[in-house]
């Protein structure tokens, strides 16, 4: 089984330098262009089964992609991380308004939850869940011929795959890269994985 883990195009929360998780910022015109790129990294493969985050920046990303926006099945597990009272804020912003909030999350920022928000941990959960399910699906289909999986999601949900295949390692987090419109390759045979590519 092959994964194409594909971050979404660029967002005006993005450009704008804003936390936006599960914020429905809609893409710039920067970001749709690089959908449309998108179609020449994927170009001439077969996918058996496409993943998608229900948030519309990934949804339109996979339209601009493959063109065709009915394509990919939502995972409510790959939509990004609640960064609650942080939503939509920018950090000058969030210093301002919270300042001993992101004192806290700087302290312990895998364990701590914003207020109104999900954890790194809780986060990071709900993907290994998704993940265990994926390789169970490899293990049954490894007589078979080589699946081919795109899945379209958000850099920080990319950060935490690359985490779990690297030895469950949350403290790698910081140290990975999931640049807008990007795509990162893993491939997993008997339930062990190797990475491909990252981050192209």
């Amino acid at each position: 089984m092959r994964l194409y883990l594909t971050r979404h195009g660029e967002t005006e929360g993005n450009f704008n330098g804003r936390y936006c998780g599960i914020c429905d910022t809609p893409l710039t015109e920067r970001g749709k262009a690089q959908g449309l790129e998108l179609s020449l990294k994927l170009r001439g493969i077969h996918f058996d089964d496409i993943y998608v985050s229900p948030l519309k920046r990934c949804r339109e990303t996979l339209s601009l992609a493959l063109e065709n926006e009915a394509l990919g099945r939502e995972e409510e597990r790959l939509r990004e991380r609640s960064f609650g009272i942080f939503e939509n804020k920018t950090y000058e912003e969030i210093l301002e308004r919270y300042p001993e909030e992101e004192r806290l999350w700087s302290m312990d920022w895998k364990n701590y939850r914003l207020p109104g928000g999900e954890s790194t941990s809780e986060a990071y959960e709900r993907i290994k869940s998704f993940v265990k399910e994926l390789e169970e699906q490899a293990k049954m289909e490894d007589a078979l011929e080589e699946r081919e999986i795109l899945i379209v999601t958000h850099g920080g949900i990319i950060k935490l795959f690359l985490c779990y295949v690297l030895g469950e390692n949350l403290d790698l987090f910081w140290k990975l890269k999931s640049d807008t419109a990007s795509v990162s390759i893993l491939n997993c045979s008997q339930g062990f994985w190797s990475i491909e590519k990252v981050n192209f």
